[in-house]
C-alpha cells in the first residue's frame, strides 16, 4: 500500500522516515482513507513505544506521512533469525507492546493489525509499534468487514475479525498472543494453504499448546499465551494492562497464573428421527384393528381376575408402604445434608508467606480451591507475603462455599530506568530527582560527545529498578581534554610540524615574514594559541616562518680594542650589543691577559642606533654608539 523512505529533515537536522502512498492507490478512495486513518490514529498517540508522527500532507497526488526513523529491525526479522526466543526476552518485548496497546486503547484506538512486521526494535532494544493503517477509533465504526473485505493479517487476526465482526481491545490482545506464540516456538498457531483456510482454523480448530514445540516455556508464560488466544473475547484478558500485570510476575515462582481452557459447548446431541411412511392399505389396517381388539379383550379378562385376588392386594399395599418409607428416609437425610454446612474460623494469615498461608487455611478445614490470589505492589510488605485477607481473621465461614481472597505482595513496584544518554546533565538530573533516584555525576573527558552531555549511565536504560534503593551514575562529558600549547617559535618548520603532530594539533596556514630576531627558516610566531595557552586536540595552528632580515637592514662591523685591568693579569671581558636583533646580546665572553682586538657585528633598522658595551670583571667600563 505504501513505500517507506529514509530522509533528512533539513530544518531540524534529523533523520526521519517518509511513508508515501503508492501511485496506483492514490486515486482509490478506500486506500487513501486507510492512509489518512493511520496518520490520524498514530498522531493522536504520544508514547515511548509508539512511533511518533511528525507531519502529514499531500503534494499533488502524493499522500505522505513524516514519522520517527527507527534505527533497528522488525520483530519478524528477529524471529526468523533466532526463534525460539528466550522467555525473559519474550516477556520484555510483550510488556512493551502491552504498554503501547494500553495507551492506544485508553485513547480509544484499536490497532487491528498487530504482527511482528509492525513491531520495530531499535538498537537499544526498545520496542516501537507502528503501522496504524487499518486502525479505527472505538467511538466510530470498528467493523473489520467492509466492502466485502476483512482487514488485517490472516495469520494474526482474531476469530471475530475472521468472521467480519466487531474488533475491540481484546482483538489486539489475541493478535499479541499470536506474536508471543511465534516468538516462543518459531511457529504460527494456525497455518494453511489459503487465507480462507487459515481464517477458518482461527474460528474452529483447537490450539496446539506452545509447550509441545518448546518444553522450556515456563507454565505461567504459557498460561498467559493461552488466555490471550481464547477464541471467545470474553475469556481473554479484559485489557492490555491486565495482561501486563501477569507478564510482570510470569517468572516469579511465588505466583501461579491460572491455566485457561476453552469450555466445551453444552447442549443435546442431534438425533435422527425416522419418517413414518403410509404404505399399508385401508383393508389391512381394518383387519389388524379387529385382531388387536380381540387380544385386548382376552388380556383384560385375565388381568381383572388377578387384581381381585386378596393376596395380590396385600402384597401391593406392603410394597407401597416400604417404598414410601425408604424414599422419605433418603429425602430427609439429603435435606439435612444440604441445609447443614459445617463452619470454621478463618485463620489470621496477614504478613505470612503465601505458601504458609495456604497450608494454614487448608489445616483450618477450608477448600484451597476457593482461594483467589490477588497480586499487588506494596511499599511496606515484602514480596510473597500476604498484605490483606478477605474475609478477615477470626470470621466464621462455611467450609466449602466461601471464597477466600488473599492479596499477595509483589514487593515495591519497580520503575523502568529512563534513557538519559544524549541529555544535558541538568535535564537528566532533574528527571531523576523527580523520581526519587539518588544521583552521582562523574565528569570525564570525551572527544566524541559535547561538553555537559550525558554519554553513559548506570544502571542501563529500560531495566527495572527501585528508585529509592538505586544510585544512578551519570557519566558526563567534559569535552576534549585541554593542555598547554607548546612553543614553536625558534624551531624549524620540520620541528614545528613534528611537535604539532605529537600533540594531535593540525598545522594551518604557513606564512612568510622577515625578522631581525629569528633566523631564516625558523618559526617567528604562532596563532591563535601562543605558548602556554589552553588548547584541545584537533585545533588548527597557523605558523609564520622567518625569511631573514628585512631589505632595509644595515650591517656594521666595529673594532673594539680591550686591555686587561693590569698588564699580565687575567681579566674577564664581556661585550654586549644592543641593536635591531635585541638588547643585551652577549657577543663576546672571554678572559684575556694581554690587550686584544675584538670585531663586533651590528644590525640596524632604519632610524635606530646600535650600542656596544664593554664589561671588565663584571664592571661596565666603556660603550660605543653606531647610527643607521
Amino acid at each position: 500500500m505504501a513505500v517507506v523512505y529514509k530522509a533528512t529533515d533539513n530544518i531540524l537536522n534529523r533523520t526521519v522516515a517518509i511513508k508515501l502512498l503508492r501511485q496506483e492507490f492514490c486515486h482509490d478512495p478506500e486506500f487513501v482513507k486507510n492512509f489518512e486513518n493511520e496518520a490520524q490514529a498514530a498522531a493522536s498517540l504520544s508514547h515511548p513505544n509508539v512511533v511518533n508522527i511528525f507531519d502529514v500532507g499531500k503534494d499533488g497526488d502524493d499522500h505522505f506521512i513524516v514519522m520517527e526513523y527507527i534505527d533497528g529491525r522488525t520483530l519478524k526479522e528477529v524471529i526468523q533469525e533466532r526463534a525460539p526466543l528466550p522467555s525473559a526476552e519474550v516477556i520484555e518485548i510483550a510488556k512493551q507492546i502491552c504498554d503501547a496497546l494500553e495507551h492506544a486503547h485508553q485513547n480509544q484506538i484499536i490497532h487491528r493489525d498487530i504482527k511482528p512486521h509492525n513491531i520495530l526494535i531499535n538498537k537499544f532494544g526498545s520496542i516501537k509499534v507502528t503501522d496504524f493503517g487499518i486502525a479505527r477509533a472505538v467511538t466510530s465504526s470498528t467493523i473489520t468487514y467492509q466492502a466485502d473485505t476483512v482487514l488485517g493479517s490472516v495469520h494474526y487476526f482474531s476469530p471475530e475479525q475472521a468472521r467480519g465482526g466487531v474488533a475491540s481491545a481484546t482483538s489486539d490482545i489475541y493478535s499479541l498472543g499470536v506474536v508471543m506464540y511465534e516468538m516462543l516456538t518459531g511457529k504460527l498457531p494456525f497455518s494453511g494453504e489459503s487465507p480462507i483456510s487459515i481464517a477458518l482454523k482461527h474460528l474452529q480448530d483447537e490450539l496446539t499448546e506452545p509447550s509441545i514445540y518448546n518444553q522450556e516455556i515456563p507454565s505461567n508464560l504459557e498460561n498467559i499465551v493461552l488466555r490471550a488466544l481464547a477464541k471467545n473475547p470474553l475469556h481473554r484478558y479484559k485489557s492490555a494492562n491486565q495482561m501486563l500485570r501477569d507478564l510482570k510476575v510470569a517468572l516469579n515462582r511465588n505466583f501461579q497464573i491460572h491455566r485457561f481452557r476453552e469450555s466445551d459447548e453444552q447442549g443435546q446431541p442431534t438425533r435422527v428421527i425416522p419418517i413414518i411412511k403410509d404404505q399399508d392399505t385401508p383393508m389391512r389396517a381394518k383387519q389388524d384393528s379387529k385382531d388387536i381388539q380381540k387380544q385386548v379383550d382376552v388380556d383384560e379378562e385375565e388381568t381383572r381376575s388377578l387384581i381381585d385376588h386378596p393376596a395380590f392386594k396385600a402384597g401391593v399395599a406392603i410394597f407401597f408402604i416400604v417404598l414410601i418409607s425408604t424414599i422419605s428416609f433418603y429425602l430427609y437425610k439429603s435435606f439435612v445434608e444440604i441445609l447443614y454446612v459445617p463452619e470454621t474460623t478463618m485463620p489470621a494469615v496477614e504478613g505470612e508467606l503465601l505458601s504458609d498461608a495456604i497450608v494454614e487455611i487448608r489445616e483450618a478445614g477450608f477448600n484451597v480451591e476457593n482461594i483467589i490470589e490477588e497480586p499487588r505492589y506494596d511499599l511496606l510488605v515484602p514480596e510473597g507475603q500476604i498484605i490483606r485477607q478477605d474475609p478477615s481473621a477470626n470470621s466464621r465461614l462455611k467450609i466449602n462455599f466461601s471464597p477466600i481472597v488473599l492479596y499477595v505482595s509483589l514487593g515495591k513496584e519497580p520503575a523502568e530506568m529512563p534513557d538519559l544518554v544524549g541529555m544535558t546533565v541538568s535535564r537528566a538530573k532533574q528527571l531523576l530527582e523527580q523520581r526519587n533516584f539518588e544521583v552521582t555525576i562523574e565528569e570525564r573527558f570525551n572527544e566524541n560527545v559535547p561538553e555537559g552531555q550525558v554519554y553513559d549511565q548506570m544502571p542501563r536504560s529500560y531495566v527495572e529498578v527501585f528508585p529509592d534503593e538505586t544510585e544512578v551514575i551519570l557519566y558526563v562529558s567534559k569535552g576534549l581534554e585541554a593542555f598547554s600549547m607548546p612553543n614553536l617559535v625558534g624551531q624549524s618548520l620540520n620541528e614545528a610540524e613534528r611537535v604539532l603532530q605529537e600533540h594531535q594539533l593540525v598545522r594551518g596556514t604557513i606564512h612568510q615574514e622577515s625578522s631581525y630576531v629569528v633566523q631564516k627558516g625558523e618559526v617567528t610566531r604562532q596563532a591563535p594559541f601562543a605558548e602556554g595557552n589552553e588548547v584541545t586536540r584537533g585545533e588548527i595552528i597557523d605558523i609564520w616562518i622567518s625569511s631573514g632580515y628585512p631589505n632595509e637592514a644595515r650591517f656594521y662591523e666595529e673594532a673594539i680594542f680591550v686591555q686587561p685591568t693590569q698588564p699580565g693579569q687575567n681579566t674577564d671581558v664581556i661585550i654586549k650589543v644592543n641593536d635591531a636583533r635585541g638588547r643585551d646580546q652577549i657577543f663576546y665572553e672571554r678572559t684575556i691577559a694581554d690587550e686584544e682586538l675584538f670585531t663586533v657585528q651590528i644590525v640596524l633598522a632604519p632610524n635606530t642606533i646600535g650600542v656596544i658595551e664593554v664589561y671588565l670583571n663584571g664592571v661596565f667600563v666603556d660603550s660605543k654608539a653606531v647610527s643607521y
